[in-house]
């Protein structure tokens, strides 16, 4: 009779050692992501912080159905560091086109004048445009990041 309580004990004990068995296996799993917190977000976080504006844009047809643009972007007061930007031309029936730049790029407070951007619509002119960025992560990844700027019609 004295058996049935020692069952008892050992049964506790057992169901004790699973328990923190299964805790360490959930934390071996969760454990860097709690630990790292925003750091596994890639660029996002610079996303967030990158300014940038369409300022203005000139359209004109130089020879028949090629469209040429002359697009000021302007550049916020940011830390970020670009790799690239990218304008967004936007038709009048949706369709759109991103013509990238990554050799004249905006620092930080600065407005860059990107002219003669030379492209053939498919269905008409691009009658708007926006800018999206390219950054540089802290490990040295590109992280492309969503728009950024409001759309702005073209003249």
């Amino acid at each position: 009779m004295g058996k049935k309580g020692l069952s008892g004990i050992v049964t506790v004990i057992l169901f004790v050692l699973l328990i923190l068995v299964a805790v360490g296996i959930i934390w071996a799993f969760l454990g860097p992501f709690i630990n790292q917190g925003g750091e596994t977000l890639g660029g996002v976080s610079e996303c967030l912080d990158l300014t940038l504006e369409a300022k203005g844009c000139v359209s004109y047809e130089l020879i028949t159905n090629q469209f040429f643009y002359n697009v000021t972007i302007e550049r916020g007061a940011d830390n970020s560091e670009l790799a690239s930007v990218g304008i967004i031309l936007y038709e009048l029936d949706g369709d759109t086109v991103v013509v990238t730049n990554n050799t004249d790029l905006p620092g930080s407070l600065e407005t860059r004048f990107y002219p003669h951007i030379r492209q053939e619509a498919t269905s008409g002119v691009y009658d708007s445009f926006a800018v999206v960025g390219t950054i540089l992560t802290d490990d040295g990844q590109e992280y492309n990041c969503e728009q950024i700027s409001e759309v702005t019609s073209c003249t």
